[in-house]
């Protein structure tokens, strides 16, 4: 009797043991942040936390609601991307799904003012809806003829949404940090742009040079005025030269503000770069620029002569 006792609490140890391990075992791909991180935190009774979203495990599952093999065959190559980028999160193909990407016609998609809305040209492209707290359905006009490039852009687009990060970017295992994860062909790049007003670039506005009174530095503001309806800004700032009349990245004498996005309203993302090494009483064209994934869009020259 006792014997048996005995071995009846061993195999309760056991199991306790087992269970410990294979918790362990599961979030053996969530990393503990550090705080400085925390906006990307995991945490083990609420499970993954990414940006404003959060998740039970580090594994998502997805699946595709869909009878058209070649769109799903686009749609899964969409999820690989994410899976091959150095995230911590996992992506698995199984139900019951966290992320389900579904069709409907054109009629039965309605612009609302939820995030997840793609409004390219009209109609609206695709919307996310959120049945349940972990669960999020994509749907996508199925009245819109799709390329491989179109349907993985925006399926991407919306996975990002879901899960609280930048559309053109990924959080990197190792240091979080944003690392680009659309390589796009020319001919892909082609089949983006004609998604959009303009072939996608932003459209911006150089706003008119103005002395610091604090610092008496000379800045300038720059605003893209379309953001409704071309892709992601990655980044915004200005170039100058006192040679070139249309400066670019490629051609200038300086530029600032890379990357650095503030101000982000519903139609306008701005910024106000600082110009530097300037001469004085010399003529200088100045434009705003603005980078997405279909390209540099910029804005108008403006003169400025440093006194």
């Amino acid at each position: 009797m006792n014997s048996r006792k005995s071995k009846i609490g061993f195999s309760f140890y056991q199991l306790i043991s087992f269970l410990l391990m294979f918790s362990c075992v599961a979030l053996t791909s969530c990393k503990e942040l550090l705080p400085s991180e925390k906006k990307y935190r995991i945490n083990a009774s609420e499970g993954l936390f990414v940006g404003k979203k959060s998740w039970t495990s580090c594994q998502i599952k997805w699946q595709v609601v869909s009878t058209n093999t070649e769109y799903n065959k686009y749609i899964t190559s969409a999820f690989g991307e994410f899976s091959t980028t150095g995230t911590f999160i996992t992506f698995s193909n199984q139900a019951p799904a966290n992320i389900t990407v579904g069709f409907a016609p054109s009629s039965q998609i309605v612009k609302t003012v939820t995030e997840g809305v793609l409004q390219y040209n009209s109609p609206t492209l695709s919307v996310i809806s959120q049945p349940t707290k972990y669960q999020y359905r994509i749907t996508i006009d199925q009245d819109h003829s799709w390329s491989a490039a179109q349907l993985q852009y925006v399926v991407m687009h919306q996975i990002a949404t879901i899960l609280g990060i930048s559309p053109n970017q990924n959080i990197t295992q190792k240091h979080l940090l944003p690392t680009p994860i659309l390589k796009l062909s020319d001919a892909e790049l082609g089949q983006l742009r004609a998604m959009y007003p303009a072939s996608g670039l932003p459209a911006l506005k150089t706003g008119q040079v103005i002395i610091a009174s604090s610092s008496r530095a000379s800045v300038i503001e720059a605003t893209v005025t379309n953001t409704n309806v071309v892709p992601q800004v990655l980044s915004i700032g200005h170039c100058w030269s006192s040679k070139s009349l249309t400066p670019t990245l490629n051609d200038n004498e300086g530029f600032s503000g890379d990357g650095l996005l503030k101000n982000t309203q519903l139609n306008s993302v701005g910024t106000l770069s600082s110009l530097y090494d300037l001469k004085a009483n010399t003529k200088y064209y100045i434009r705003a620029y603005a980078r997405n994934d279909c390209g540099i869009g910029y804005g108008e020259v403006v003169i400025y002569t440093k006194p």
